[in-house]
């Protein structure tokens, strides 16, 4: 299942929507402004590893570092760049 988040949100009561072209349950009309939402991508070694938000980002490094004791690595780089998602109107 691929689950879309809502991209805009109303000026006047901050309700989240899926567009930006309706009038809000408050009344407003056309009040809408894009949401930017930040998530993160993990690299490993200088491959990518992952992405989501920073709650997944601790997973794969626990998962990674102490679940499985490095995979009998002695040395891995991890890398977390954090990444604006762009909403276009």
């Amino acid at each position: 299942m691929n689950i879309v988040p809502k991209k805009f949100k109303c000026i006047e009561c901050g309700k989240e929507t899926y567009g930006y072209y309706s009038i809000c349950s408050c009344g407003a009309e056309f009040s809408y402004k894009p949401i930017n939402r930040e998530h993160y991508k993990c690299y490993l070694n200088g491959k990518f590893y992952g992405s989501g938000d920073l709650n997944y980002m601790r997973e794969l490094f626990i998962d990674y570092v102490i679940a499985h004791k490095m995979y009998n690595k002695n040395e891995v780089d991890f890398k977390i760049v954090k990444v604006q998602e762009e909403l276009t109107v």
